[in-house]
C-alpha cells in the first residue's frame, strides 16, 4: 500500500466503510501516521474494524491513540506481530483510555506479539493499568508473547482489580501468573 495508498485510504470519503483491512502490507510509522491523520479528518468513514497487523510499526502508537478520538464506532483493533513498545504503546493506551469515556469505546484489542515488556519500562503497562481502571470499555484484551515482566504483570493486574467489563484476557507468552481468586 505504501504512504501515498495509506493517505488515500485515511482522506477516502466511504461513509459506509466499515472494516478496514491492512494486514501484512508493511505499512510502517509513516504511513500509519498518514492513515491515522486522514480518519482524523471530518467526513472520514466510521470504521468498526481495523486490523494494521504485520505491519512493521514501531512508533505509530501516539497517531493510533489520537485517531481513536475521531474513530467512536471502532470497537476492534488488530496490531498483532508489530514493534510496539514504550513511548508509543502509551499513546495507544492512553488513546484507549479516552475513546472509553467519549463512546462506547473500543471492545476489542490485540497487541500480541509486540514488544511492550522489552523496553525495560513499565510506562506502557502503566499507562493501559490506568486505562482498564478508569471504566473501560474493553471486553477483551490479548497481550500475548509481550515479553512482559512479573513487574508488568503485577501493574496490570492492579489495574484489573476493579475492572468488571473485560471478560477476555490472553496472557500466554509472559511472565503473568494467577492466584487462586482468578487475579493477575
Amino acid at each position: 500500500v505504501g504512504s501515498r495508498g495509506a493517505e488515500a485510504l485515511g482522506r477516502a470519503r466511504m461513509p459506509s466503510l466499515a472494516a478496514l483491512v491492512l494486514s501484512k502490507n508493511g505499512l510502517g510509522d509513516v504511513a500509519l501516521g498518514l492513515l491515522c491523520a486522514g480518519l482524523r479528518e471530518p467526513g472520514a468513514p466510521q470504521l468498526r474494524r481495523l486490523v494494521l497487523s504485520e505491519n512493521q510499526i514501531a512508533r505509530g502508537g501516539r497517531a493510533l491513540g489520537d485517531m481513536l478520538a475521531f474513530q467512536q464506532k471502532l470497537n476492534m483493533l488488530d496490531l498483532h506481530w508489530n514493534y510496539m513498545t514504550g513511548e508509543s504503546a502509551c499513546g495507544l493506551f492512553q488513546g484507549v483510555a479516552a475513546m472509553s469515556k467519549n463512546s462506547d469505546g473500543l471492545a476489542r484489542l490485540d497487541i500480541s506479539w509486540n514488544c511492550l515488556g522489552s523496553s525495560g519500562t513499565g510506562g506502557a503497562m502503566d499507562a493501559l493499568a490506568r486505562a482498564l481502571r478508569d471504566e473501560c470499555a474493553l471486553v477483551h484484551l490479548d497481550l500475548s508473547y509481550n515479553s512482559l515482566r512479573a513487574e508488568d504483570c503485577r501493574a496490570l493486574g492492579e489495574g484489573l482489580r476493579d475492572n468488571h467489563t473485560l471478560l477476555g484476557l490472553h496472557l500466554v507468552g509472559n511472565a503473568a501468573s494467577v492466584d487462586a481468586d482468578g487475579f493477575v
